[in-house]
């Protein structure tokens, strides 16, 4: 990846549910609205400075490598993969949490 996101943007690497993509590679997406899985997770592939305030910068909660835990809907795919996996960007009011590894 050439760039780097600013602030408390978070740049991703959305998980594949094999249950929703065929054989073919045709990915089947559920209608949002109704949909009862509100939530999917990602990897995270780097991080912003974090968020400037009076002066200073806060730190960001999740580190490259983690896997989050995101609303759905959000995040704006920029690319994908070799493997057809969305790169998205995220901020960090997107996410929910940290899936601890394991």
């Amino acid at each position: 990846m050439d760039w780097k996101p600013l602030g408390t943007r978070i740049i991703v690497k959305r998980s594949v549910d094999t249950e929703t993509v065929t054989d073919t590679g045709l990915v089947l997406v559920e209608n949002p609205e109704t949909s009862m899985d509100k939530t999917d997770t990602a990897e995270v592939l780097a991080v912003g400075s974090g968020k400037h305030e009076n002066g200073s910068i806060e730190p960001m909660p999740v580190k490259v490598g983690d896997t989050v835990l995101y609303h759905k809907h959000y995040g704006t795919d920029v690319d994908k993969d070799e493997d057809g996996n969305a790169i998205m960007v995220l901020t960090l009011e997107d996410l929910i949490g940290v899936i601890p590894p394991g």
